[in-house]
C-alpha cells in the first residue's frame, strides 16, 4: 500500500486530519487553516482581494495604494470685486517715438514699456537688454532700467 504525502509545505497529522489548500500566488499546498486572505488598499479602506495567500506569499498593504485625501474646496465669497487695474499710461504706451523722442529713463517707472522706429537692434537672441540706440531702421519694444532705455 503507498503513503499518501502532501506536497509542499502542508502537514499531515491522521489523529486530526485538515484541509489542504494551495497558495493562490506561489502554488505550494498548505493547511487550509495556514492561508490567510490578501488585503490592499481599495479607495480609503483595506478590502480583501479574493486571494488566500501562505504567510510566506501574505505582504502588509501597500500604503501608496490608499487613496489621498484632498482637503475641501474653500467656499467662495458673495459679491466678489477685482483688484483696480494699474494705469496703462505709466507703463506701456503705444505710442511709437524715435530713440531721440524717447523721456528720460529716471523720468518714468522702472519696467515701463515703450517702442521706438528706428533701432539699430531688432527684436533678435541675444539683444535683449542691450541698450537702445538710434539711427537705424528696427521698430521694435524698449523698456526703462531708471538709468537707460534697453531693447525687450
Amino acid at each position: 500500500m503507498g503513503s499518501f504525502a502532501p506536497r509542499g509545505r502542508a502537514r499531515l497529522d491522521p489523529r486530526a486530519p485538515r484541509a489542504f489548500a494551495i497558495c493562490d500566488q506561489c502554488g505550494f499546498m498548505y493547511n487550509h487553516s495556514d492561508l490567510k486572505w490578501e488585503v490592499q488598499w481599495m479607495g480609503n479602506m483595506i478590502q480583501k482581494t479574493g486571494f488566500l495567500v501562505c504567510p510566506t506569499c501574505w505582504d502588509v498593504p501597500n500604503p501608496q495604494l490608499q487613496a489621498k485625501v484632498l482637503p475641501a474646496d474653500p467656499v467662495p465669497i458673495r459679491n466678489p470685486r477685482k483688484e483696480a487695474p494699474a494705469p496703462l499710461a505709466d507703463n506701456v504706451s503705444q505710442t511709437i517715438y524715435t530713440v531721440a523722442t524717447l523721456p528720460a529713463a529716471s523720468s518714468v517707472v522702472d519696467n515701463a514699456y515703450r517702442f521706438v522706429s528706428d533701432s539699430t537692434t531688432g527684436q533678435n537672441y541675444g539683444t535683449y537688454g542691450t541698450i537702445v540706440v538710434g539711427g537705424g531702421v528696427f521698430t521694435t519694444p524698449v523698456y526703462s532700467d531708471g538709468t537707460d532705455w534697453r531693447t525687450a
